[in-house]
Protein backbone atom coordinates (compact mmCIF):
# COMPACT_ATOMS: atom_id res chain seq x y z
CA UNK A 1 0.00 0.00 0.00
CA UNK A 2 1.61 3.84 -0.89
CA UNK A 3 -0.56 6.83 0.10
CA UNK A 4 0.73 10.25 -0.60
CA UNK A 5 -1.65 13.18 1.30
CA UNK A 6 -0.91 16.74 1.48
CA UNK A 7 -4.55 17.63 3.82
CA UNK A 8 -3.28 21.26 4.42
CA UNK A 9 -3.18 21.65 0.89
CA UNK A 10 -6.65 19.81 -0.38
CA UNK A 11 -8.22 21.71 2.52
CA UNK A 12 -7.04 24.96 0.70
CA UNK A 13 -7.96 23.91 -2.66
CA UNK A 14 -11.34 22.39 -1.82
CA UNK A 15 -12.26 25.78 -0.26
CA UNK A 16 -10.86 27.87 -3.39
CA UNK A 17 -13.10 25.78 -5.63
CA UNK A 18 -15.92 26.09 -3.16
CA UNK A 19 -15.69 29.69 -3.26
CA UNK A 20 -15.55 29.16 -7.12
CA UNK A 21 -18.71 27.18 -7.39
CA UNK A 22 -20.35 29.98 -5.13
CA UNK A 23 -19.83 33.15 -7.47
CA UNK A 24 -19.96 31.13 -11.06
CA UNK A 25 -23.20 29.90 -9.68
CA UNK A 26 -24.37 33.46 -8.55
CA UNK A 27 -23.20 35.51 -12.05
CA UNK A 28 -25.29 32.52 -14.15
CA UNK A 29 -28.45 32.92 -11.53
CA UNK A 30 -27.85 37.02 -12.54
CA UNK A 31 -27.12 36.42 -16.08
CA UNK A 32 -30.28 34.51 -16.29
CA UNK A 33 -32.42 37.01 -14.98
CA UNK A 34 -31.40 39.89 -17.58
CA UNK A 35 -30.25 37.36 -20.52
CA UNK A 36 -32.30 34.41 -20.45
CA UNK A 37 -31.25 32.65 -23.36
CA UNK A 38 -30.88 29.00 -24.32
CA UNK A 39 -27.25 29.12 -23.21
CA UNK A 40 -27.72 30.78 -19.92
CA UNK A 41 -30.52 28.52 -19.24
CA UNK A 42 -28.18 25.33 -19.53
CA UNK A 43 -25.27 27.04 -17.70
CA UNK A 44 -27.38 27.77 -14.91
CA UNK A 45 -28.38 24.49 -14.90
CA UNK A 46 -24.98 22.77 -14.91
CA UNK A 47 -23.53 25.74 -12.21
CA UNK A 48 -26.75 26.74 -9.92
CA UNK A 49 -26.28 25.37 -6.52
CA UNK A 50 -30.08 25.13 -5.70
CA UNK A 51 -30.18 21.72 -8.65
CA UNK A 52 -29.41 18.77 -8.59
CA UNK A 53 -27.52 16.76 -10.63
CA UNK A 54 -25.20 19.22 -11.55
CA UNK A 55 -21.79 20.10 -11.12
CA UNK A 56 -22.03 21.58 -7.17
CA UNK A 57 -24.59 18.65 -6.46
CA UNK A 58 -21.69 15.92 -7.60
CA UNK A 59 -19.04 17.67 -5.90
CA UNK A 60 -20.98 17.99 -2.29
CA UNK A 61 -21.52 14.08 -2.50
CA UNK A 62 -18.37 13.24 -3.66
CA UNK A 63 -17.27 15.02 -0.21
CA UNK A 64 -19.96 13.03 1.56
CA UNK A 65 -18.31 10.10 0.26
CA UNK A 66 -15.09 10.90 0.67
CA UNK A 67 -15.63 11.49 4.44
CA UNK A 68 -17.77 8.43 4.56
CA UNK A 69 -14.21 6.45 3.09
CA UNK A 70 -12.15 8.25 5.61
CA UNK A 71 -14.51 7.12 8.51
CA UNK A 72 -14.54 3.30 7.77
CA UNK A 73 -10.49 3.44 6.88
CA UNK A 74 -10.82 4.60 10.93
CA UNK A 75 -13.86 2.22 11.59
CA UNK A 76 -11.12 -0.64 10.40
CA UNK A 77 -8.32 0.33 12.57
CA UNK A 78 -10.08 0.83 15.34
CA UNK A 79 -12.32 -2.77 15.20
CA UNK A 80 -8.77 -3.96 14.29
CA UNK A 81 -7.87 -2.50 18.28
CA UNK A 82 -11.05 -3.37 19.58
CA UNK A 83 -11.74 -0.33 20.43
CA UNK A 84 -14.57 0.66 22.79
CA UNK A 85 -15.97 2.99 19.90
CA UNK A 86 -15.40 0.99 16.85
CA UNK A 87 -18.74 0.80 15.40
CA UNK A 88 -19.03 4.28 16.03
CA UNK A 89 -16.70 4.94 13.38
CA UNK A 90 -18.62 2.70 11.24
CA UNK A 91 -22.17 4.29 11.73
CA UNK A 92 -21.02 7.50 11.28
CA UNK A 93 -19.50 6.53 7.85
CA UNK A 94 -23.10 4.57 6.91
CA UNK A 95 -24.51 7.84 8.17
CA UNK A 96 -22.17 10.05 5.65
CA UNK A 97 -22.75 7.42 2.90
CA UNK A 98 -26.11 7.98 3.12
CA UNK A 99 -26.66 11.67 3.07
CA UNK A 100 -24.04 11.56 0.45
CA UNK A 101 -26.97 9.81 -1.89
CA UNK A 102 -28.95 12.36 -0.27
CA UNK A 103 -27.31 15.15 -1.77
CA UNK A 104 -27.15 13.53 -5.24
CA UNK A 105 -30.55 12.00 -5.04
CA UNK A 106 -32.44 14.99 -3.27
CA UNK A 107 -34.40 12.30 -1.06
CA UNK A 108 -34.73 14.89 1.67
CA UNK A 109 -36.61 17.56 -1.17
CA UNK A 110 -39.09 14.01 -2.13
CA UNK A 111 -40.06 13.73 1.86
CA UNK A 112 -40.54 17.44 1.96
CA UNK A 113 -43.20 17.09 -0.65
CA UNK A 114 -44.97 14.62 1.06
CA UNK A 115 -45.24 15.84 4.35
CA UNK A 116 -46.07 19.12 2.89
CA UNK A 117 -48.87 17.70 1.14
CA UNK A 118 -50.18 15.70 3.77
CA UNK A 119 -49.89 17.99 7.30
CA UNK A 120 -49.32 21.46 5.28
CA UNK A 121 -46.96 22.82 7.81
CA UNK A 122 -45.93 26.78 8.37
CA UNK A 123 -43.55 28.64 9.24
CA UNK A 124 -39.98 27.70 9.43
CA UNK A 125 -41.22 24.10 9.14
CA UNK A 126 -43.02 25.15 5.87
CA UNK A 127 -40.16 23.42 3.88
CA UNK A 128 -41.14 20.37 6.61
CA UNK A 129 -38.30 17.79 5.97
CA UNK A 130 -36.27 19.89 8.94
CA UNK A 131 -38.74 18.12 11.30
CA UNK A 132 -37.80 14.29 10.39
CA UNK A 133 -33.93 15.89 9.85
CA UNK A 134 -34.26 17.52 13.80
CA UNK A 135 -35.48 14.74 15.28
CA UNK A 136 -33.16 12.21 13.94
CA UNK A 137 -30.27 15.10 14.79
CA UNK A 138 -31.46 14.77 18.17
CA UNK A 139 -31.35 10.68 18.20
CA UNK A 140 -27.25 11.12 16.60
CA UNK A 141 -26.37 13.63 18.89
CA UNK A 142 -27.19 11.82 21.93
CA UNK A 143 -25.79 8.47 20.72
CA UNK A 144 -22.51 9.57 19.82
CA UNK A 145 -22.23 12.55 23.28
CA UNK A 146 -19.91 9.78 24.33
CA UNK A 147 -17.85 9.30 21.42
CA UNK A 148 -17.67 12.57 20.85
CA UNK A 149 -16.13 13.52 24.55
CA UNK A 150 -13.83 10.38 24.17
CA UNK A 151 -11.77 12.72 21.18
CA UNK A 152 -8.93 14.43 21.68
CA UNK A 153 -10.08 18.07 22.55
CA UNK A 154 -8.70 19.42 19.49
CA UNK A 155 -10.66 17.01 17.40
CA UNK A 156 -13.72 17.44 19.48
CA UNK A 157 -13.54 21.09 18.87
CA UNK A 158 -13.29 21.33 15.01
CA UNK A 159 -15.75 18.45 14.24
CA UNK A 160 -18.42 20.22 16.69
CA UNK A 161 -17.50 23.77 14.34
CA UNK A 162 -17.52 21.25 11.08
CA UNK A 163 -20.87 20.13 12.24
CA UNK A 164 -22.29 23.40 13.10
CA UNK A 165 -20.87 25.20 10.23
CA UNK A 166 -22.92 22.33 8.08
CA UNK A 167 -25.85 22.02 10.41
CA UNK A 168 -26.56 26.00 10.37
CA UNK A 169 -26.49 25.78 6.72
CA UNK A 170 -28.23 22.61 6.24
CA UNK A 171 -31.13 23.11 8.44
CA UNK A 172 -30.57 26.32 10.12
CA UNK A 173 -30.78 28.57 6.80
CA UNK A 174 -33.22 26.02 5.29
CA UNK A 175 -35.89 26.96 8.15
CA UNK A 176 -35.51 30.77 7.57
CA UNK A 177 -36.19 29.78 4.00
CA UNK A 178 -39.01 28.52 4.95
CA UNK A 179 -40.25 31.72 6.06
CA UNK A 180 -39.46 33.32 2.94
CA UNK A 181 -40.80 30.69 0.63
CA UNK A 182 -44.62 30.76 2.00
CA UNK A 183 -44.75 34.29 2.48
CA UNK A 184 -44.10 34.42 -1.78
CA UNK A 185 -46.56 31.40 -2.05
CA UNK A 186 -43.71 29.24 -2.93
CA UNK A 187 -42.06 31.52 -5.06
CA UNK A 188 -38.08 31.44 -5.15
CA UNK A 189 -37.44 35.09 -4.71
CA UNK A 190 -33.67 37.01 -4.43
CA UNK A 191 -33.69 36.72 -0.39
CA UNK A 192 -34.33 33.14 -0.88
CA UNK A 193 -31.66 32.65 -3.87
CA UNK A 194 -29.12 34.46 -1.49
CA UNK A 195 -29.89 32.02 1.56
CA UNK A 196 -29.28 29.27 -1.25
CA UNK A 197 -25.94 30.19 -1.99
CA UNK A 198 -24.73 30.87 1.40
CA UNK A 199 -26.45 27.48 2.50
CA UNK A 200 -24.61 25.58 0.26
CA UNK A 201 -21.44 27.46 1.12
CA UNK A 202 -22.01 26.47 4.68
CA UNK A 203 -22.46 23.29 3.77
CA UNK A 204 -19.45 22.54 1.19
CA UNK A 205 -16.91 24.12 3.55
CA UNK A 206 -18.51 22.18 7.05
CA UNK A 207 -17.95 18.89 5.38
CA UNK A 208 -14.59 20.23 4.21
CA UNK A 209 -13.24 21.53 7.70
CA UNK A 210 -15.05 17.94 9.08
CA UNK A 211 -12.54 15.75 6.62
CA UNK A 212 -9.74 18.26 7.37
CA UNK A 213 -10.05 17.50 11.60
CA UNK A 214 -10.40 13.58 10.53
CA UNK A 215 -7.40 13.79 9.02
CA UNK A 216 -5.72 16.02 11.68
CA UNK A 217 -6.90 13.54 14.17
CA UNK A 218 -5.43 10.58 11.96
CA UNK A 219 -1.96 12.71 11.89
CA UNK A 220 -1.15 13.84 15.28
CA UNK A 221 -3.02 11.39 16.94
CA UNK A 222 -2.29 7.95 15.14
CA UNK A 223 -4.24 5.38 16.10
CA UNK A 224 -2.58 1.41 17.70
CA UNK A 225 -2.80 -1.83 17.44
CA UNK A 226 -3.58 -2.53 14.12
CA UNK A 227 -3.06 -5.15 11.86
CA UNK A 228 -0.90 -2.95 9.39
CA UNK A 229 2.75 -2.25 9.28
CA UNK A 230 3.35 1.26 8.25
CA UNK A 231 6.74 3.41 7.74
CA UNK A 232 6.29 7.20 7.59
CA UNK A 233 7.91 9.19 5.27
CA UNK A 234 7.82 12.57 5.77
CA UNK A 235 8.74 15.29 3.08
CA UNK A 236 12.13 16.04 3.48
CA UNK A 237 12.94 12.05 3.35
CA UNK A 238 13.45 11.29 7.03
CA UNK A 239 12.13 7.84 7.68
CA UNK A 240 10.29 7.13 10.61
CA UNK A 241 9.52 3.53 10.67
CA UNK A 242 7.20 1.95 12.98
CA UNK A 243 7.37 -0.86 16.02
CA UNK A 244 5.34 -3.60 16.79
CA UNK A 245 2.81 -3.72 13.75
CA UNK A 246 1.21 -0.32 15.45
CA UNK A 247 -0.21 2.43 13.05
CA UNK A 248 1.64 5.19 14.44
CA UNK A 249 0.58 8.72 12.42
CA UNK A 250 3.05 11.48 13.33
CA UNK A 251 2.25 15.33 12.99
CA UNK A 252 3.52 16.06 9.47
CA UNK A 253 1.54 18.03 7.21
CA UNK A 254 3.68 16.24 4.16
CA UNK A 255 3.20 12.44 4.13
CA UNK A 256 4.11 9.15 2.27
CA UNK A 257 2.96 5.76 3.76
CA UNK A 258 4.44 2.37 2.82
CA UNK A 259 2.43 -0.17 4.70
CA UNK A 260 1.98 -4.33 4.66
CA UNK A 261 -0.62 -6.56 6.14
CA UNK A 262 1.07 -8.26 9.36
CA UNK A 263 0.42 -10.71 11.64
CA UNK A 264 -0.04 -9.42 15.24
CA UNK A 265 2.05 -10.79 17.80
Amino acid sequence: MKLTIDYTRLFKNSGYFIVFLVIVSAIFKLCLHFFPGATIIKLNTFFYLGTEKNLPSLFSALQLWFAAAILFILSAVKFSAKDKYRFHWAILGIVFLFLGYDEWKSMHEKLNNYLHDHFHFHGVFFLAWVIPACLFLVFLGIFFLRFLFALPVKTRRRIIIAAGIFLGGAVGLEMLESIFVEKNGGDIGIPVVAMIHLEEFMEMFGITYFIYALFEFMFEVGARETKFELIIKSSDNVVVPDHKADLIIRSVKHLTFYGKAVDKK
